[in-house]
């Protein structure tokens, strides 16, 4: 076996290690910022700091960033007809209108079927025509305000075209 070379005041005997000082005079023998880094006991560690870290960053990017990348689509057009669906509130009801706004130069009335659904549920569903060229049509719907925030699909169906808009309608205040 090859001879140890002794680096400190313990003793090397490869059958009965031991020192002869206590942990005391070892942690008085460290470096000044070694035995800072011992006594963090009422510190947090260093890998809680990461995940508070990755915990606010997942916050930034949930309260800043998705709001602005993910937008609710309340407006969308099929073809040359430019659709959107909004919620007006009163005290106990939410007034859904969705409105039609076909182009000057656009396509003649065509059958559209609408269907509006909230919660699982179907709320109004209609048959009718598109608008003019360079008219609108609007139609409303009347729901009781929910409890809590609902989320509102209009479905719009022209010959093989779709299109799905969708508005969060916020529920009751307390008042």
């Amino acid at each position: 076996m090859a001879k140890r070379v002794n680096r400190g005041p313990e003793i090397f005997d490869p059958h009965n290690v031991h020192s002869e000082y206590s942990r005391q005079e070892w942690l008085e023998a460290l470096p000044s910022a070694a035995r800072r880094r011992r006594n963090r006991k009422n510190q947090p560690k260093y890998s809680l700091r990461i995940l508070m870290l990755d915990i606010l960053l997942l916050c930034i990017i949930g309260g800043v960033i998705f709001p602005f990348v993910i937008k609710r689509n309340s407006r969308g057009s099929l073809g040359e007809i430019r659709c959107s669906l909004t919620p007006r509130y009163s005290r106990e009801y939410v007034f859904i209108t969705l409105e039609m706004r076909n182009s000057p130069k656009g396509q003649a009335p065509e059958p559209v079927e609408i269907q509006i659904s909230g919660s699982g549920r179907v709320i109004a569903q209609l048959r009718d025509l598109s608008p003019l060229p360079g008219k609108s049509r609007t139609w409303h719907t009347k729901i009781p305000r929910p409890e809590k925030n609902l989320a509102i699909y209009a479905i719009i169906k022209r010959g093989s075209d779709s299109l799905k808009l969708n508005i969060r309608v916020s529920g009751q205040t307390s008042r």
